[in-house]
């Protein structure tokens, strides 16, 4: 009986947790989403292309980065939400940045 108890209660506890997740939080004022890909061989290069969706207009990204001791290829894809986003701003050649102010 106590072991059908506790089955119950984790059952409960699972239950309120979940619908907790489900709950509606603050609305996201971007979108990013990236595909990057890694090429190391003790030095390596990682680069990625995507879009960053803020007020209904989509943005490209580029990003890149130099590596030391890695050794790999890899590829990845990646979509997340940005908050406390206020404004974009041009930094030149087409170029912008973004702002929480």
């Amino acid at each position: 009986m106590r072991r059908a108890g506790f089955g119950v209660a984790v059952i409960v506890a699972i239950l309120a947790l979940s619908s907790r997740a489900g709950a509606e939080g603050p609305t996201p004022d971007a979108t990013l989403r990236l595909t990057q890909h890694s090429f190391s061989v003790v030095v390596g290069y990682t680069w990625g292309t995507g879009a960053l969706t803020y007020a209904k207009k989509s943005y490209p990204v580029e990003v890149g980065a130099f590596s030391v001791l890695a050794l790999g290829i890899a590829r990845a894809e990646a979509t997340g939400e940005v908050f406390n986003l206020k404004k974009l701003a041009p930094m030149g050649e087409g170029q912008l940045a973004a702002f929480q102010t």
